[in-house]
C-alpha cells in the first residue's frame, strides 16, 4: 500500500507543514471533482489539465499512485495511450481513496501532538 512521504517536508515548522498538507488535501478534493465530471462527460482535455495541477505535488509527497493516475489521464488526452475514461476515473479515484485517509491522519496527529 502506498504511503505518504511526509519526511520531505519534516523540516518545516509544524504550523507550516500542516497548512501545506491541508492545502494539498483541499486541492486533491477540488481536482477530483473536476476530473470526475470531465471524464464522465468525455472531456479528456479538462481532466488532463486538472490532473496535471496535482501531479508534481503528489510526487513531492510520495503519492506516486495518484501521480501515475494523473499522468495516465494526461497521456490518454495526448493520444499516447488509449484508456477508457471509466478506467482512468477508477484509477484516479482509487488513488485518491488511498491518500486521503493518510492525509487526515497526518493532519489530526499534527493538531493533537502527543504530550
Amino acid at each position: 500500500m502506498e504511503t505518504l512521504d511526509i519526511g520531505k517536508i519534516a523540516f518545516l515548522p509544524t504550523e507550516s507543514r500542516l497548512a501545506l498538507l491541508k492545502e494539498f488535501r483541499e486541492q486533491i478534493l477540488e481536482v477530483t471533482l473536476i476530473v470526475r465530471d470531465a471524464l464522465l462527460a468525455g472531456d479528456l482535455k479538462t481532466a488532463a489539465k486538472s490532473a496535471h495541477m496535482i501531479r508534481s505535488s503528489c510526487l513531492a509527497l510520495g503519492a506516486e499512485q495518484l501521480s501515475a493516475a494523473s499522468l495516465r489521464i494526461e497521456a490518454s488526452e495526448k493520444g499516447d495511450v488509449k484508456i477508457p475514461e471509466s478506467q482512468l476515473l477508477s484509477e484516479f479515484v482509487n488513488a485518491v481513496d488511498v491518500i486521503l485517509p493518510q492525509l487526515d491522519i497526518e493532519l489530526r496527529s499534527g493538531e493533537n501532538p502527543p504530550a
